[in-house]
C-alpha cells in the first residue's frame, strides 16, 4: 500500500530545491534605506549566497549576499496595523505579510536587509535557504524579532529519501537540538520530553514522539507533540532540524 503524507509544509520542496544550481524568485519587494518604501527585486538564491536583483529592462545587482557573510536569518509574518518588527511599510499592506531578515556583514552598514515575500513564493524561498546554505531560517513570532521555531508547526507525517538508520542518527541529535531530552529510544520509535521551564523560555512540557517505518530505502516519519503549558508544537521544528542533518551529511 503506498503510504501518502497527509500534511503539506514547507518542508516538501527541501528536497527538490536542494538539486536546482539556484532558485529566482520573482515576486519578492525589498526595503530600502529608511523603511519609507519597498521595491520590487528578484530574489536569487544559489549555492554560494543570496542575491537581490532589480526589476529593470536591465538589471542590475542590488545586493550580493554570500553565505559566509550571513550571520541569521529569519522569517516573520504581520498581521495588518500589527507590526512591530516593520512599522511603515507593513501598515499599508491588506491582510498577512510575509518577511524575510537577512542578517549580514555584507548588507549596507551591516544594517540587516529586509525582503517582502510573495504569500505565493514565501514557502519555497525558505527551503531554497535551508536547503542551499545550511543555515536555520529562524521562525519569529508574527510581527516581532522574537525567535519562536514552533510558529506554524504542526505534526508531520513525511516520507524522506533515506533510509531509516539514517534517519534515527539524524533524528536524535534533532530533538536535543531543540532542548527536548530523549527519554524513550528503539529502532523505531523515539520520545523526548522538553523541561518545565526550559533555557529558551518557549513554552515548556511539551513531549514529542517519532514513529520510523521503513519503506525501502526511504522511511516514513510521523512526529507528534503533545503540547504542554502553553501549546507549543514542536514536530515541525524537529522534523526540519532532522532533514537538515540528512541534507548536509549525506
Amino acid at each position: 500500500m503506498q503510504i501518502v503524507p497527509r500534511a503539506a509544509c514547507l518542508a516538501l520542496v527541501l528536497l527538490g530545491v536542494s538539486y536546482a544550481q539556484e532558485a529566482v524568485f520573482e515576486r519578492s519587494a525589498w526595503m530600502g534605506a529608511g523603511a519609507v518604501k519597498t521595491t520590487p527585486v528578484e530574489v536569487i538564491v544559489s549555492s554560494t549566497g543570496v542575491t537581490i536583483r532589480s526589476k529593470d529592462k536591465t538589471p542590475s545587482v542590488i545586493l550580493d549576499l554570500p553565505y559566509s557573510s550571513i550571520n541569521n536569518l529569519g522569517y516573520t509574518y504581520v498581521e495588518h496595523r500589527k507590526s512591530a518588527l516593520l512599522p511603515v511599510p507593513a501598515l499599508f499592506i491588506k491582510g498577512q505579510s510575509h518577511w524575510l531578515v537577512i542578517e549580514s556583514n555584507a548588507g549596507p552598514g551591516s544594517q540587516p536587509t529586509v525582503l517582502r515575500l510573495d504569500k505565493t513564493e514565501y514557502r519555497e524561498v525558505i527551503a531554497a535557504l535551508t536547503a542551499k546554505s545550511g543555515k536555520r531560517v529562524e521562525m519569529l513570532a508574527p510581527g516581532s524579532t522574537l525567535v519562536d521555531p514552533t510558529v506554524g508547526s504542526h505534526d508531520e507525517d513525511q516520507i524522506v529519501s533515506f533510509p531509516i538508520d539514517q534517519v534515527r542518527a539524524a533524528l536524535k541529535p534533532a530533538m536535543e537540538h531543540c532542548l527536548c531530552k530523549v527519554s524513550k529510544s528503539k529502532v523505531d520509535r523515539l520520545k523526548c520530553t522538553r523541561g518545565l521551564r526550559p533555557p529558551d523560555s518557549i513554552g515548556g512540557g511539551e513531549g514529542v514522539t517519532a514513529t520510523l517505518e521503513p519503506q525501502g530505502q526511504q522511511t516514513q516519519v510521523q512526529i507528534r507533540t503533545e503540547k504542554g503549558l502553553f501549546g507549543k508544537n514542536w514536530s515541525s521544528p524537529i522534523y526540519l532540524e532532522m532533514l537538515r542533518t540528512l541534507q548536509t551529511t549525506h
